[in-house]
């Protein structure tokens, strides 16, 4: 028997990744380590999402109002911008669960 949660998440993951690739691999990087090709030019570093430390304070909840309302909304870099107006909420929420698919895999970072 298929697990319907499971599946959803899933979907949702695979939507998130397609907007995470369209508009924050460029800061972010592809794998979301904040390598983007822009980071170099960036004053603040873009966060890291693979790192172990970042993932002990993220709360999805957290998480959805900096992708929606930008860096500066959880008193971070200015720099991140607010997606809110670009993206719509099942979007936002996606790309959340997108970001779950980056998290440390062996070890710590």
């Amino acid at each position: 028997m298929r697990d319907v949660a499971a599946d959803a998440l899933a979907v949702s993951q695979s939507r998130g990744g397609r907007v995470f690739e369209h508009y924050c691999v460029i800061c972010h990087g592809r794998e979301g380590q904040g390598n983007g090709f822009n980071s170099t030019h960036l004053e603040v570093p873009p966060r890291d999402f693979t790192s172990s430390q970042f993932w002990q304070q993220a709360t999805d909840e957290r998480l959805l109002l900096a992708v929606s309302n930008g860096g500066l909304a959880v008193g971070k870099s200015v720099l991140m911008p607010a997606w809110g107006r670009t993206l719509k909420d099942q979007q936002l929420r996606d790309v959340v669960a997108f970001l779950h698919t980056l998290t440390p895999k062996t070890g710590d970072k």
